[in-house]
């Protein structure tokens, strides 16, 4: 019995400092909540397998920073990426206006078919909310986008996240140009990767 094919494909998450971006792909990785994350300097990238009937896909994450003096290097890291998360924080209007300012980013430099997903993290803080949920799904709607709310502590549609956009990646057509990470020799996949 063959092997089902498989695909890397480059994708980003992107948001404001301390929205969750480092909480939500170390759910994705571990299943577990990290609480003590330090806020990333750089970039950080991970990959994660998902199965579907015909092939599998190899999303490599990167994890970028999210300080505003970090804005000018993001399209190192989003150039030639097919999907996004941009992920804001329902607790904090101004994560919401830069969540918009990185997708209308992606839209302007970003591939031409990129598959974005714009997440509203923090969900288990629903009773502190100030981000209206009909603001978003408006701007989502109007976009064209996918609008998924997670909770990096929880778990609450973590998985759920990637997976949709791996398979809108799938669905698009689009075949990645990302060459595929050899584990084996990068020991230190996962870790803190300088900008250059």
């Amino acid at each position: 019995m063959s092997e089902k094919p498989s695909i890397v494909s480059k994708v980003v998450l992107l948001g404001h400092a301390a929205v969750g971006k480092t909480c939500l792909v170390k759910y994705l990785m571990t299943g577990e909540f990290e609480r003590d994350t330090q806020t990333t300097s750089h970039a950080t990238y991970f990959v994660y397998d998902f199965e579907f009937t015909e092939q599998i896909i190899k999303l490599q994450i990167w994890d970028t920073a999210g300080e505003e003096r970090f804005q000018e290097l993001a399209p190192i890291y989003y150039h030639g990426a097919m999907g996004a998360v941009v992920v804001y924080d329902i607790t904090d209007e101004y994560s919401f206006t830069r969540a918009k300012f990185w997708i209308n980013e992606l839209y302007r430099q970003g591939s031409v078919n990129i598959s974005i997903i714009l997440v509203g993290n923090k969900k288990d803080l629903e009773d502190k909310r100030v981000v209206k949920l009909s603001d978003v799904e408006n701007f989502a709607n109007e976009n064209s986008i996918k609008h998924i709310q997670t909770s990096a502590k929880t778990g609450e549609n973590v998985e759920n996240t990637f997976r949709t956009l791996a398979h809108k990646i799938l669905q698009s057509g689009q075949q990645t140009k990302t060459k595929e990470i050899d584990l084996n020799k990068k020991k230190n996949e996962g870790k803190k990767k300088g900008c250059c």
